[in-house]
């Protein structure tokens, strides 16, 4: 029988023998205090919210930039999120080195002299209302807001991914292995290179977009992994901090 916990009222975990699921509804604005913005001090950034029980990520004058909201720390490994997506704005500044959208997710985000991370998401939106190319790939570098990203990993696929329409997505992340669906179609597969790339936490990612969120699940086969993440809730589970 499984075990239910709530911390903060808010944050659900269900668990297990062997097998641990924590779940965001975003039915109450609190359960922002687990997560954790990655902010460049030298940029305006978006803001990250709930509102009518879905997160929602807003723009706050500056769509050249990466935002990133992120959970979790470098004990978490082995586990699979699932969440839905919804892309409500496109801007393609003509201003920017890197005019086009992006919405996805990382997981495995490590932090240091460099980050490290693997992406998944659909990309390269020119303005006609559909997203035509879906993007993964390691992410290495001093900061994720401008990053670069190993273009032997990607995948050109065509996702015919439209604005206003919720998409579910699933990434796996088993050690450095690593698979990404969207409404239940496999989009991807990843075999890391790198051990480095097997462990860490995950976030949701943006740029030049405003986006909105639901029904996040974290689910680990390995109970520990989360177990030990607990006691760090009111903590936030960990800081990113910003490399320059």
């Amino acid at each position: 029988m499984k075990n239910i916990i709530f911390i903060f009222g808010l944050l659900l975990l269900a668990t297990s023998a062997g097998a641990t699921t924590i779940r965001y509804d975003f039915e109450n604005a609190n359960q922002m205090k687990d997560w954790k913005q990655l902010i460049e001090p030298e940029y305006p950034s978006g803001k990250w919210s709930i509102e009518n029980g879905e997160l929602h990520f807003t723009s706050q004058g500056n769509w050249c930039y990466a935002n990133l909201l992120y959970i979790g720390d470098d004990t978490w490994k082995d586990y699979e999120l699932e969440y839905r997506f919804r892309i409500d704005k496109t801007f393609l500044p003509p201003n920017c080195d890197r005019s086009y959208g992006v919405i996805g997710s990382l997981v495995h985000i490590q932090s240091g002299k460099e980050y490290r991370a693997v992406y998944t998401g659909p990309h390269n939106f020119d303005g006609d209302g559909i997203w035509e190319v879906n993007y993964s790939g390691t992410i290495f570098g001093p900061t994720l807001l401008g990053n670069s990203i190993s273009a032997s990993n990607v995948l050109n696929k065509p996702a015919e991914l439209k604005e206003k329409v919720w998409y579910k997505v699933r990434v796996v992340a088993n050690e450095n292995r690593y698979e990404w669906f969207i409404d239940d179609q496999i989009m991807w597969k990843f075999d890391g290179e790198s051990p480095q790339l097997a462990y860490g936490a995950l976030g949701l990612y943006t740029r030049n977009i405003e986006a909105s969120f639901d029904d996040v699940f974290i689910q680990s086969q390995q109970d520990v992994t989360f177990v030990q993440s607990r006691n760090k809730l009111t903590t936030l589970w960990g800081e990113i901090k910003t490399a320059h």
